[in-house]
Order: structure tokens, then C-alpha cells, then sequence
């Protein structure tokens, strides 16, 4: 693709491009409410899991969510605790 950029005057890099990132080893998916999953990401990423983590959320558009992050991480532990945590905070259910 290069080669046929430069043949038509499209500055091109003259460097190797950029090696791809390495795969991530992802540990289990983790269920959670899908009505806490804004807040259950934050406080994972922001206050539990260390820096650097691979880390990931979604849900199907139907009311089922999820998180996940990279191998060596006790997720389901993590959820739980913070879960636990909004829990006891005065207004939550």
C-alpha cells in the first residue's frame, strides 16, 4: 500500500510501521447490574485494579452487563467489594 501511495505523491513513511500491541490474557467474564455499571467501572478502574490493567465492560442492550480485566486479577473479589461498598451508601439499594 505504501508503494502505491508514493507512486501517486502521497508522502509516505520511509520507517518500519509500529509493531502491533501484545494479546491480552483475559481472565473471566464478570456478570454485574447493568444499572450500576457506569459506577461499578469507574471505582474499579479509578480506586481497585492496579494502573495498566487490561480492562473491558459491555452489555448486550437487553440488561445484561459485564466486566472483565487481564489474568491475575481476582475481578469477581473486586465487583463484590464494590458492590458491596454502593451498597451501604445512604440512598442506594
Amino acid at each position: 500500500m505504501p508503494a502505491a501511495l508514493a507512486d501517486k505523491g502521497v508522502a509516505v513513511p520511509t520507517v518500519a510501521p509500529p509493531s502491533p500491541p501484545p494479546e491480552v490474557a483475559w481472565g473471566p467474564r464478570v456478570d454485574v447490574p447493568i444499572e450500576r455499571l457506569g459506577e461499578l467501572t469507574h471505582r474499579l478502574v479509578a480506586e481497585r485494579l492496579p494502573p495498566g490493567t487490561p480492562f473491558g465492560f459491555n452489555h448486550d442492550g437487553k440488561g445484561h452487563a459485564w466486566v472483565v480485566a487481564g489474568q491475575g486479577v481476582d475481578l469477581a473479589a473486586e465487583v463484590h467489594a464494590v458492590l458491596a461498598e454502593l451498597s451501604e451508601q445512604p440512598g442506594r439499594d
